[in-house]
This record gives C-alpha cells, structure tokens and sequence, in this order.
C-alpha cells in the first residue's frame, strides 16, 4: 500500500509541474472548445411566410416572392439591408392577380400570374404592364418560367401546356405537343437552349427543338413517385436535380442514378439548389439544412453552423455575385452565408 501511495504521489507531483510550465490551471485544462463561428445570419425585414422563390436580377438586386402576399415581388437592392415591394400585377381596379412565378429576361423582370396573366416590368419593378394570357379555361396557373440564351422565354402553365415568346414576351403561343395533366415542379434550360421539366410523381422532360416536341426521361429507379423539386445543367452531358428523396444525375440517355452519399439516414427532401461560379453546388432541405458538395464530385457535406435544423424548411435558395448563399424558408425568413 506504501508503494502505491508513494507511486500516486509522485504522478500527482508530475502532474502538476507539467501544469505549470505550460501555464495552464486545471480548470482552463477542462474548458471547452470555444463555439465555432456560424456561417449563416438572418436578414431583417422577411419575417413570416413561405419564401417560395428568390432570384437575382442582372444588377444583383435580390427579388422575393412571398406565397403569403402574392400582389408583387420584395426586393432589396443591397442584400437584404432594405426593402421595397413591386408594383402590383393588376389591370384596373377590377382585376389584382396573384404571382406564381417570375424570370428575368434581359433587364426586363416577367411575372406570371394563377390566373393566366403575364406582366412585364422595365424599371426593376415600379411598373407592371400586362403582356398576354395564357393558359386555358381551367388550366390557368403560370408555375414556372425561364429564360434561353437565344432569348426565347418558356412558361409552364400547371395542367396544360408550356408556352413560348420569341419577342421577350410580347406575345406567346403554346409549345408543339403539350404535356398534359401535369403538375410542372421545376424548368431548366442549358447554354444550348435544350429544356428540362420536372413534374410531381417523378415525371421529367427534355426538349431539344425550343418545346415543339417533347421527350419523357426515365423515372428515378424505386422513386418513381418521388417529386422533383429543382434541376440544374452544367455542360452538356450531365443533368442533375434534387427530389423529395435526395439528389440524382442523369447522363445523356442513361438512367437517373442516386447520389446521396453524405446526406443523414442516406437520403433526404431536398427542394432547392444552386451552382456557384467555381463548381460548387448548394442544395436546401427539408430539415436537415444546407449540404454542398463539388460539381461531378457527389459527396454531400453539411454547412449548417448557425442554422437551427429543426425548425427550418428550405424552399428556395439563390446565388449572388460574389458567391454568397441565400436561403428562403417557411415562417423562418431569409438566410444568407457569411463568406
């Protein structure tokens, strides 16, 4: 017993002069590590409601559509520091619509409307004029639109058809052959002017003759009813999107294959995302926050360091200039990353 007090002794004794030639006490050795720095910061002034979609314009002005409040666009001109609102989308006093979707087609902002109408604006917003309607008697709902390098600006009317103008919008007649009784999620168009639809129950389209003719795309193999929420084209071989069960890429006339190697449990509801200007794609989710992983690379990791996951639904994300991430959420506001 000697020999073993003795012993402890002298490892008491070490101990403490390690301690003090590293001029350390015991209480900063069992400190923490001090909290990491979060990479995300709430902006002020989009307080409630869903953040159905977020776009920058050519000047870097960000522009809002809230599905709370769909009379006009927000917009911010300095990233979310202040705000404004849009002219509303209306022809008199007899007629205010509700935005479902906007585009911008050279410095021209376009607003599609539920009810078939389609407004331009060419001052950033502070004047709507009515261009066209589209749609038909039943089917009214202008979901989504985009715009082609060559100019052409598309408009997926929910249920009935996607249109097209070849005068930024003046007028518009239906694609070719309509794709029918579809629910249209998402549009893409690449720098060669081919064009992707996504549709509710795992249903995607390419076009490659300006939408006379469409063809259908596989369906994601044991997703077949999986939603597609958002895509994106980066040269000319490989598509990409994000569904309600992660993430999947679609090579030429191959298969959707999944790539949700990093993403918690295997899989997760992805319903944004965004490519940066050195190859890094951003995507947002459902829960579990904001993943990014390298273009053609396919490995997702998590940058959520000041985002409480629990409570944050991410239905929009956009890109400015300088590469900074912007999140919409429902009932959490706007998020943007501090880099």
């Amino acid at each position: 017993m000697k020999v073993i007090r003795t012993r402890l002794l002298l490892i008491l004794a070490v101990s403490l002069v390690i301690l003090a030639g590293y001029g350390c006490s015991e209480e900063e050795l069992i400190e923490p590590d001090p909290p990491v720095d979060p990479v995300w910061e709430r902006i002020q002034g989009i307080e409630s409601g869903a953040v159905s979609d977020m776009q920058f314009d050519s000047q870097d002005n960000l522009f809002v559509l809230l599905d709370s409040d769909r009379k006009w666009l927000y917009h911010s001109p300095d990233y979310g520091n202040t705000w404004a609102v849009t002219d509303s989308v209306s022809i008199d006093t007899t007629y205010t619509g509700r935005i479902s979707s906007f585009c911008f087609h050279g410095d021209n902002l376009l607003a599609g409307t539920r009810e078939g109408k389609l407004f331009i604006s060419d001052d950033g917003g502070n004047t709507f004029n009515l261009l066209d309607s589209i749609g038909s008697s039943q089917m009214m709902d202008i979901r989504h639109m985009a715009t082609a390098p060559n100019g052409n600006i598309y408009a997926a009317v929910y249920g009935h058809a996607i249109y097209r103008s070849e005068d930024g919008g003046q007028s518009w007649e239906s694609s070719g052959s309509s794709i029918e009784n579809k629910d249209f999620t998402s549009i893409e168009v690449d720098s060669n002017g081919r064009i992707y639809l996504g549709c509710w129950a795992g249903d995607s389209y390419r076009s490659t003759d300006n939408a006379q003719t469409w063809e259908p795309l596989e369906k994601i193999e044991d997703y077949e009813l999986a939603t597609i929420t958002s895509m994106e084209k980066e040269g000319n071989d490989l598509l990409v999107c994000g569904f309600t069960e992660g993430f999947a890429i679609y090579r030429g006339d191959s298969n959707w294959v999944i790539k949700n190697a990093g993403f918690p449990g295997g899989n997760s509801d992805l319903r944004c995302m965004g490519l940066t200007s050195d190859g890094t794609l951003y995507v947002g989710t459902i829960y579990d926050g904001v993943y990014r992983t390298n273009w053609d690379e396919w490995v997702w990791r998590p940058v959520n360091d000041g985002l409480a996951l629990m409570e944050l639904k991410i239905i929009s994300l956009a890109i400015d200039m300088n590469d900074r991430i912007y999140i919409g959420t429902v009932d959490n506001g706007i998020w943007h990353s501090i880099w």
